[in-house]
């Protein structure tokens, strides 16, 4: 009986990311980092006595810039590669 190495070799289609399970931890890193930096921002409110906010638009800026350069670091390789 072949290993899962071995078939991942010989059919592209059964090789898959760390985080292609559902559910799996990596799956939250998005929704980790969000929190991060809302939790960042209400410390330096808090320490400094600034106002700030964060809005829905930065949010999404934030993870439309994340995502473009998640593909374009993963699918630039891999075209050069392929």
């Amino acid at each position: 009986m072949a290993n899962s190495l071995e078939v991942g070799r010989q059919d592209p289609r059964h090789t898959h990311a760390v985080s292609g399970r559902s559910g799996h931890a990596l799956d939250r890193r998005g929704d980790i980092g969000i929190a991060f930096g809302f939790g960042a921002s209400l410390l330096i409110s808090r320490l400094a006595g600034w106002t700030t906010v964060v809005g829905p638009g930065a949010v999404l800026l934030a993870v439309l810039l994340s995502a473009l350069v998640g593909i374009g670091f993963g699918y630039c390789p891999a075209r050069t590669v392929a």
